[in-house]
């Protein structure tokens, strides 16, 4: 129970000028505090000062002289050219840009500097101070930041908000709720790119990571020094290398590898050929074992080519080249992946439903381990269940483990951390590692924490027959999932911005005039869909304990209405085409299925019995189609709205929802250019590993498979990476889909407590 506890009034100071924001980046002008995604950049004080007089006058040119006064003052005794150009340069370092290619600070050869990229501005406004919440003992930590005045941030433009909700709320100790000081958390790579998975050397002093490099055409195995600014490369080889895990003793990295003969491989840290040990690849990092003899690798699952052995746990040797042997058998429609040695005698991984299943649901297992390295006893429940884990890692020194906790593609991740010793326990966020933190490690000390940080953001992309693609609609927060209206002058769509949730919003087909429509309902809500006759939109959003359910509202606002309620989650909506029901998806059964409700509210009928994800009804309203799961294997299926057997009509695999259906056939988009290992089943890569590496999905064809032939023709192809949302206006001249630009950076948290 929280007790309120008041504060006294008291008088407001004066309104000030708040932070200022571009890109990903966040600046204080009062402190002088540069953040990138909500966490802090190191910034000298030279550079900071250039950044604070280029921000004043964006789009303007700044003289050399008068930063040199900004700087050193009037009377300069020092060779300001040099350290002007010096402090320039730490600044674009900072900001990861370039002078050859400038997306923030462009030079003006011997006039000075201007900042180029787009700025918004906030003005923080003082409001009156609110009773602020104070936990009764043992109720959790969710008043750790009470007792303080609010202030409100006006945002000059677009509204923004901060990227996670109380990145600066005090850290909270896991005795008593006690507060303590929030710990550094530092970048360690400034790469263009992405730069994810890292792992700490035995000292703690370098890390190994993959790097896709400045051409971003090649994911490869780098180290570099924790605290240092050059990366040596490992590997160089044509395929992708990821997933790279050191050896307690030093001497050797391993990783998994695509190339021409696949499976784990191990280099030396200071470089040389790479040797294979195992025939197998992962979608998670290996687990070594304390002698660096071997480790422990996840095999993933595959669907719907499942094998004996798929998504189970295995004991790979380093030397001898022997078969690895299974470990740990998951069962049927099971992934365990994630490995981590808690020591040598306890094995800890994330325990997954297999995402091609369409339900997103994991939660973290612990097994002890003989000395013969056999599991003993049934595995036991760490926690309750979660959604998808993306990395996982043990602290020796404080016995808990932290893990990363994803929503989708669309909807960020988080770190949180349990104890080992917990059973089903429900983990405690870490606000510190701010929002979309993933493959967290520590290092054998137990003091620091690395992660990786995405920087994704979707943008509504048009295509027209006889042209090519173009930008469309697009926000610092990111859009996908556009929809036209049956009279196709507007579209509605998913966005986030104005918020850190996604909301419906419309727009004029032209993308201007843009509305929110359920931004206000304060929830995650998404794929709108419209009503025949343009009155409705169907929506899903989330609801607390987060599943999904459907609602409508009406596409001029007003209340929502709930059309679905449980069991499960059910999402994604259409509607028939005389208006009179929603389809939607659901997991009500075990196994995601279609099922529609009457528009007006009532009891909802199964429609499909051998698994459905989406679904749009015929014109002439006589037929179904659907696809199976959000990665469209085994491509657009059909039957009768009433039920029955079921055909394949479009046999290509169609992704992300990208399927329309006019009267004479269907629009899709076919994927193209995705990289998967071997024999495991692309829509289960593309979900895992697709948020870091924006080139695994990247192009695709739009195509149009007609009913009277059956037979499909391409109409374009557009490049990627692509992410989801596909629509056709009315008059089939016009495509919407979504695009996703990605960047990530690898980040240490010091000083772990």
């Amino acid at each position: 129970m929280v007790f309120p506890e008041l504060t006294p009034m008291a008088t407001l100071p004066p309104s000030r000028e708040g932070p200022i924001r571009f890109g990903p980046f966040e600046v204080d002008p009062q402190t002088g505090e540069l953040r990138k995604h909500g966490i802090r950049i190191r910034l000298q004080d030279q550079p900071c000062k250039i950044l604070l007089a280029l921000l004043e006058k964006p789009g303007e040119v700044v003289s050399r002289d008068e930063l040199r006064t900004r700087i050193w003052g009037e009377e300069t005794f020092v060779d300001f050219d040099h350290g002007l150009s010096a402090a320039v340069n730490r600044l674009r370092d900072a900001l990861s840009d370039s002078a050859e290619s400038p997306r923030y600070v462009e030079t003006l050869a011997r006039r000075g500097y201007r900042f180029i990229g787009p700025v918004e501005k906030a003005v923080v406004e003082p409001v009156e101070p609110v009773a602020a919440a104070v936990e009764a003992p043992g109720a959790g930590a969710a008043a750790a930041a009470g007792g303080r005045a609010r202030r409100r941030a006006v945002w000059v433009g677009a509204a923004v908000v901060s990227v996670a909700a109380g990145l600066g709320a005090l850290w909270l100790s896991r005795e008593g709720g006690k507060a303590r000081p929030e710990p550094e958390v530092v970048a360690i790579t400034g790469l263009s790119g992405v730069e994810i998975t890292p792992s700490f050397s035995p000292d703690g002093r370098q890390v190994a990571f993959v790097w896709n490099g400045d051409s971003q055409e090649n994911r490869d195995i780098y180290v570099k020094q924790v605290e240092g600014s050059t990366e040596s490369r490992l590997t160089s080889d044509e395929a992708a290398d990821e997933f790279p895990a050191w050896s307690p003793d030093g001497a050797l990295i391993a990783f998994s590898s695509h190339r021409r003969e696949p499976g784990i491989y191990v280099v030396s840290p200071l470089g040389g050929p790479a040797r294979k040990i195992a025939a197998m690849r992962t979608l998670s990092a290996p687990a070594w074992f304390g002698d660096s003899k071997s480790l422990v690798v996840s095999r993933p699952y595959r669907r719907p080519k499942y094998e004996p052995g798929d998504g189970s746990l295995f004991l790979a040797p380093v030397e001898g080249g022997g078969t690895p042997r299974l470990l740990l058998k998951a069962a049927e429609g099971m992934w365990l992946k994630n490995p981590v040695l808690a020591g040598d005698d306890t094995l800890v991984y994330a325990a997954c439903r297999n995402p091609m299943a369409g339900r997103y649901e994991c939660h973290v297992e612990a097994v002890s381990l003989s000395a013969e390295r056999q599991p003993v006893g049934e595995p036991r429940r760490v926690t309750t269940p979660l959604a998808w884990i993306d990395g996982l890692t043990w602290n020796a020194e404080s016995g808990e483990l932290v893990l990363a906790v994803s929503q989708g593609l669309d909807v960020g991740s988080h770190l949180w951390r349990v104890s080992l010793e917990g059973n089903a326990a429900r983990p405690e966020l870490l606000t510190s590692a701010g929002m979309n933190a993933y493959d967290p490690v520590f290092d054998s000390r137990g003091t620091r924490l690395a992660f990786s940080r995405l920087a994704s953001q979707a943008e509504i992309w048009s295509w027209e027959q006889g042209g090519p693609a173009r930008a469309f609609l697009k926000s610092s927060r990111g859009e996908a999932l556009p929809q036209f209206s049956g009279d196709g002058r507007r579209i509605a769509f998913q966005s986030g911005r104005g918020g850190e949730r996604t909301s419906v919003w419309t727009a004029k087909a032209d993308g201007t005039g843009w509305e929110p429509l359920t931004r206000e309902l304060g929830r995650w809500s998404g794929s709108p869909r419209w009503s025949p006759d343009d009155r409705w939109i169907a929506f899903d959003q989330q609801n607390e304990n987060r599943s999904w359910d459907i609602w409508k509202i009406e596409s001029t606002g007003g209340p929502p209405v709930r059309l679905t309620k449980g069991p499960g989650s059910s999402f994604i909506p259409s509607w028939s085409r005389d208006g009179r029901w929603v389809y939607f998806g659901s997991d009500r059964t075990g196994r995601n299925e279609i099922w529609r409700v009457p528009a007006g509210g009532g009891q909802a009928e199964q429609i499909t019995r051998a698994g459905g994800h989406v679904a749009f009804e015929s014109v002439d309203g006589k037929t179904l189609y659907y696809t199976k799961n959000e990665q469209g294997t085994g491509g657009v299926y059909a039957v009768a709205p009433a039920g029955g057997e079921e055909r394949v009509v479009v046999s290509v695999e169609v992704p992300g929802r990208a399927f329309a259906v006019v009267s004479d056939g269907i629009f899709h988009l076919a994927a193209g250019g995705l990289e998967s290992p071997g024999g495991v089943d692309p829509g289960a890569y593309l979900y895992s590993y697709a948020r870091m590496y924006p080139q695994s999905w990247n192009r695709g064809q739009i195509r149009f498979h007609e009913f009277s032939s059956g037979r499909s023709r391409v109409l374009g192809e557009i490049l990627g990476p692509i992410a989801v949302g596909f629509a056709v206006s009315p008059d089939g001249k016009r495509v919407l889909y979504s695009r996703r630009n990605s960047e990530a950076e690898l980040f240490v948290m010091e000083g772990w407590r």
